[in-house]
């Protein structure tokens, strides 16, 4: 039965998960909430492993959300479903509009949702940001994480450093602080 959840979330994440892999991310909390098959704070793990494994973001977590809900197979069947109604898609519009890109009513549907996900992110974002950096189980977890975050966001913003010296550093910094 849990195959045939699964299945069916992840198919609905795939057609409603316009944006690319962080627009799943508001599903992936409502099927926390509903089926608990993981945590928010389970979340975070899995956004942090997504970034660092090879693969789209989106894929990844689908992966990830799976596994932890299923194990091996659940993971199988959550990628599987999350991939499978885009690529439908894409192959239909394609086929049948092979210039939708140009067509005027897709690009005032795509921009009429851009918002949406902008919304839906930034609610997901701030609420993995509570979680993350507003409950600890020290002063000093909390302390050095509050410091790492505001030198990330510095480094990221005023330095320019790309994700992938962010996520070194992050991770050293959680090896020998946290």
């Amino acid at each position: 039965m849990i195959y045939l959840q699964l299945l069916w979330e992840f198919m609905k994440i795939g057609l409603f998960g316009i944006g690319g892999g962080y627009a799943t991310l508001p599903f992936l909390q409502h099927l926390a909430e509903e089926y608990g098959w993981f945590s928010l704070a389970d979340m975070t793990t899995f956004i942090s492993l997504s970034e660092i494994t090879p693969g789209a973001f989106g894929i990844n977590m689908a992966t990830f959300a799976g596994y932890s809900a299923a194990g091996i197979s659940g993971g199988i069947v959550a990628t599987f479903a999350l991939a499978l109604v885009p690529f439908l898609i894409i192959t239909i519009l394609c086929h049948k509009f092979p210039n939708f890109q140009e067509n005027k009513v897709f690009a005032k549907i795509f921009y009429g949702v851009v918002p949406v996900t902008v919304a839906l992110i930034g609610t997901v974002a701030f609420q993995i940001f509570q979680t993350s950096l507003l409950h600890f189980d020290s002063a000093f977890q909390g302390t050095i994480s509050w410091v790492l975050f505001a030198a990330l966001l510095f480094l990221a913003f005023v330095r320019k450093a790309g994700p992938f010296q962010l996520f070194l550093i992050g991770g050293l910094c959680g090896l020998l602080f946290l």
